[in-house]
């Protein structure tokens, strides 16, 4: 959910019995779009759990007397467009669209999914090698195509402390990529940003001037960085033959072969 805000997106997870509004023993939560929530929740946050409900009444006096006492605040957001949300209910065994909406189903398993995200310094070589490489890697454990590793819940990103965005991987990258089955074709550069960091599981970087450059510039935002090498830097290539760009995805193939187990297991 938070992944999403503010889309337009319900999801539905089991009530213990005994609570009260939920759908066929589901309650239903979405985090409010609407600014005014910006002041309230933080305002009301320390008073325990705060319920927030679409009351669908023309005004707000019209729901303050159907409800009387038992709402603590009501509040009439004006007209807004109407855009019926996504449901999705959550459970032990998945999760499943229940209620077609607004929200697709295909960014919904993106979001859902297990963001890893490598950093590197333009988002040319390094970083772009070893997100290929890691598509790789994951689908053939999964036994599906890169595209659907969303699906299957895994969502492989890369970008930039330094990138500009939009920039193609280098040519050496895109070679070398194609030679160990990956590929780079569509790679478009871009720089690292708070959202990204937010929504990801795993930061995973090239060197530690690049765990530096995340502490200082976004500090406390997302999951600790790593370094791909363990204690090691993976130096750029950018520059070089075609050989040095093999021995960096060599390396780089090494040490996700050594990380892949944490993510779908021996």
């Amino acid at each position: 959910m938070l992944r999403a805000w503010p889309a337009p997106l319900v999801i539905e997870l089991p009530a213990p019995a005994g609570v009260p509004a939920t759908v066929n023993g589901f309650a239903r939560f979405r985090c409010p779009e609407h600014p005014l929530f910006d002041l309230v929740i933080p305002a009301v946050a320390g008073l325990g759990p705060v319920l927030v409900a679409d009351s669908r009444d023309a005004t707000a006096d019209a729901t303050t007397q159907r409800l009387g006492e038992t709402v603590g605040v009501v509040v009439n957001a004006g007209t807004r467009p109407v855009l019926a949300p996504t449901v999705v209910r959550a459970a032990d065994a998945g999760w499943a669209v229940t209620e077609a909406g607004a929200f697709p189903p295909a960014e919904i398993e993106r979001l859902a999914a297990r963001i890893v995200l490598f950093v590197c310094t333009g988002n040319t070589c390094r970083s772009p090698l070893a997100e290929a490489l890691a598509k790789k890697l994951l689908a053939d454990r999964l036994g599906c195509t890169a595209d659907e590793l969303p699906a299957r819940g895994f969502w492989v990103l890369s970008a930039g402390v330094a990138a500009y965005g939009g920039g193609a991987a280098s040519e050496e990258s895109v070679a070398v990529a194609a030679e160990l089955g990956a590929d780079l074709g569509g790679h478009s550069s871009r720089p690292v940003n708070p959202q990204l960091l937010m929504a990801a599981d795993d930061v995973i970087a090239m060197t530690q001037g690049h765990l530096h450059a995340l502490a200082a510039r976004y500090p406390g935002i997302g999951p600790a960085a790593r370094l791909l090498c363990g204690d090691e830097d993976l130096d750029d290539p950018i520059g070089a033959d075609a050989e040095v760009y093999r021995a960096c995805a060599r390396t780089i193939l090494l040490h996700l072969g050594r990380i892949l187990p944490e993510w779908v297991g021996s």
